[in-house]
């Protein structure tokens, strides 16, 4: 306990210490160096929110106007008013304006405004405008939120509010304008009479449906999930490249026996009339 008070002390003097002299050249209130433990206790003290630095290095959290270069910190990093460079935190990062900062974190990232070139999180990522990747990498309860994306939104449940340019890839992905909100009635001889929706963007949509054998004896029902994506070609007309699985009930349970198990590949040149519009163009 007295070792750990003693290692505790002394970085607390080094932060109160260490106060690297700013460069004559830069601008108002800019130091290259930031050590802290946590605001106000670091090397900038009580005006970290007035201060940019270009490497800052924190061992609980950072708090800073700007950074150009590294922000490390082990629960959270905050930035008020930009990031140019990379942010590194245990929990969640935040910065007001992203130059095309870099963020990672095993929690969230948020960017207020600005361009973002790569957000990873466990959890949340949020962005004005990705131009790479945005990636949530649990399992379950994760999303990516941006207003504009020319790259890859990857992730469970993606948001974006145009989806023009960028491409959404994971179960349910939302574009408010610009996306696919489709419903469809199809008749086969393997599926009788199947009721899908498609939701996504021309680039990539899932498909949720459910369907109904009655030809046969004993009456089955089925349920599917799939994916696909759109090839515009003329319009009102284009080709629909997708794969569904079905799940084919026995009677009327559902079991996990394979035989009971439809995979469909369907390339298929198609019209469409929408009937539905749930968000304005």
């Amino acid at each position: 306990m007295n070792t750990a008070k003693a290692i505790l002390f002394s970085l607390v003097r080094i932060t109160l210490l260490i106060h690297l002299p700013t460069n004559l050249n830069a601008e108002e209130n800019e130091r290259w160096f930031q050590f802290g433990l946590f605001p106000p206790i670091s090397s900038n003290g009580i005006n970290s929110e007035k201060i940019t630095t270009s490497v800052s290095i924190n061992l609980i959290g950072g708090y800073n106007a700007g950074n150009k270069i590294l922000e490390l910190g082990s629960l959270w990093n905050a930035s008020k008013r930009y990031t140019k460079g990379i942010q590194i935190a245990g929990i969640v990062n935040y910065t007001g304006c992203s130059h095309n900062a870099v963020q990672i974190s095993s929690f969230a990232n948020i960017a207020a405004s600005g361009n973002s070139p790569l957000q990873f999180a466990g959890l949340l990522n949020i962005g004005q405008h990705i131009s790479g990747l945005q990636i949530s990498a649990l399992i379950s309860a994760l999303a990516n939120v941006a207003k504009t994306v020319t790259g890859v939104q990857l992730g469970l449940i993606n948001y974006m509010e145009d989806g023009d340019k960028g491409v959404s890839i994971g179960l349910i992905n939302i574009a408010k304008h610009r996306g696919k909100y489709e419903f469809e009635v199809s008749f086969s001889e393997s599926i009788n009479t199947a009721i899908s929706f498609k939701i996504g963007t021309d680039k990539f949509y899932t498909i949720f449906s459910g369907g109904i054998n009655y030809f046969l004896s004993t009456i089955e029902y089925a349920a599917g999930l799939g994916f696909g994506t759109n090839i515009n070609w003329k319009k009102r007309w284009s080709n629909q490249i997708e794969i569904q699985a079905f799940g084919i009930s026995s009677g009327k349970k559902f079991t996990d026996n394979s035989a009971n198990s439809i995979i469909q590949l369907m390339d298929r040149l198609v019209g469409r009339l929408q009937i539905l519009k749930i968000f304005p163009p």
